[in-house]
């Protein structure tokens, strides 16, 4: 039987890592050919404009309520008794109605739950749980895919109640899989990798001054230095780094940016780094495009330096020595499933106090150039054959 699957908590392209998650998981699904595959998005135009409306077979606003229909109806009288806001997810998913027969829904952004507490935003658990009370409450099969958490937020009794109404957990570091062991959650969760480790690459052709083979890529962004406990200095051990690689190597600098959506777009912090360098033909800055385009220039670097995840995923995945600036479980989970540690892999950018940790950390990573990509090349099959017992899951739902 053919089962359509529909993905929700997606919140537009504009995060290349969203897309990225998009594009991963419709070309492990698709594979089988087991159905359609529906997507409902924050941002369709933004999805439209980076072509996942020629990935999926559907595109749905979240935001566009049909206010004739009943489902909107109810939550309007909802809201008028509780004077809450009708729930985007639970005004909406009447547009993919025809699809959740005998289909399966997944909650597609794998941080979804990763930052509660962190940012004190109750108001995203609501839109989530919703949204996956919704179907629940439906008898329809639910899916979270390629999650991280943070050990605090299940420390939540509200979240832990909703993580065990899941069909399906898809946990895509260990870390986040014993601390939801710990917890008690146990009995829905499959081990996997984060599914844009198969992420197609797209090698435009090279900006002048990008040599491959011989540039370090370098992402930063605003949240991390939100993240940063001593104000500015993740954003000086950027500087160093920069100086660094100027004055001691022969390597030149690509500032490449993975998310840029306000009010966290990369793009703020790169371009300020790139002001200050712009006369030196040694320095550049990759233009957006879409994340098989920026995984190709990724791929092409001799080494990486990033703050996004599915920025540094996309250099893994392309056996590229990384160094992750890292604020949470998914960074330094990830980095200790591949190398057994995440010990000279990420710097925890909340415990930074001196300005040279991140040019002693590169350095690190430098001198053990080859073995790590030795590393990678090893375990990168077996760990991103993962995926596969996953979706072998899924189809058994």
């Amino acid at each position: 039987m053919k089962k359509n699957i529909i993905l929700y908590s997606h919140a537009g392209s504009e995060n290349h890592g969203c897309e990225a998650l998009v594009r991963s998981t419709e070309k492990l699904l698709h594979k089988d050919n087991r159905g359609g595959i529906y997507l409902m998005s924050a941002d369709v135009e933004a999805d439209k404009r980076y072509g996942l409306d020629q990935v999926v077979d559907g595109l749905y606003s979240i935001d566009k309520y049909k206010k004739t229909t009943l489902e909107y109806l109810k939550y309007a009288i909802k809201y008028r008794l509780s004077k809450k806001e009708p729930n985007s997810y639970s005004c909406c998913l009447w547009q993919v109605k025809p699809y959740q027969k005998d289909g399966i829904v997944f909650s597609i952004g794998g941080d979804n739950y990763c930052y509660i507490l962190a940012d004190n935003m109750a108001w995203l658990l609501d839109e989530i749980e919703a949204g996956h009370q919704y179907f629940y409450k439906r008898g329809i099969k639910s899916v979270l895919w390629g999650c991280s958490i943070e050990e605090d937020v299940l420390q939540v009794e509200r979240v832990r109640e909703d993580l065990k109404k899941y069909d399906l957990i898809t946990v895509r570091e260990t870390m986040t899989r014993d601390n939801l062991i710990k917890y008690g959650i146990k009995d829905n969760i499959v081990m996997t990798c984060d599914s844009a480790f198969h992420l197609d690459t797209v090698k435009l052709p090279l900006p002048d001054n990008f040599i491959e083979g011989n540039t370090v890529g370098i992402n930063v962004s605003p949240m991390v230095i939100e993240n940063e406990k001593k104000k500015g200095i993740v954003f000086q051990s950027y500087v160093r780094l920069i100086e660094y690689i100027l004055k001691e190597t022969d390597m030149n600098v690509a500032l490449i940016p993975h998310v840029i959506w306000e009010p966290n777009d990369d793009r703020e912090v790169l371009d300020v780094l790139y002001k200050m360098y712009q006369d030196n033909p040694r320095v550049l800055k990759i233009e957006d495009c879409n994340c098989e385009e920026l995984k190709g220039y990724i791929a092409r670097c001799r080494f990486f330096v990033g703050a996004r995840t599915h920025a540094s995923i996309a250099a893994y995945s392309s056996c590229v020595p990384t160094l992750v600036s890292g604020y949470s479980v998914k960074s330094r989970g990830i980095a200790k499933d591949l190398f057994g540690t995440y010990e000279n892999y990420v710097v925890p950018v909340s415990e930074m106090k001196r300005e040279e940790e991140m040019v002693e950390a590169f350095c690190w990573i430098m001198e053990h150039e080859e073995q790590i990509k030795e590393t990678l090349k090893k375990v990168l099959p077996e760990y991103k054959n993962k995926i596969f017992e996953a979706v072998d899951a899924v189809w058994k739902l």
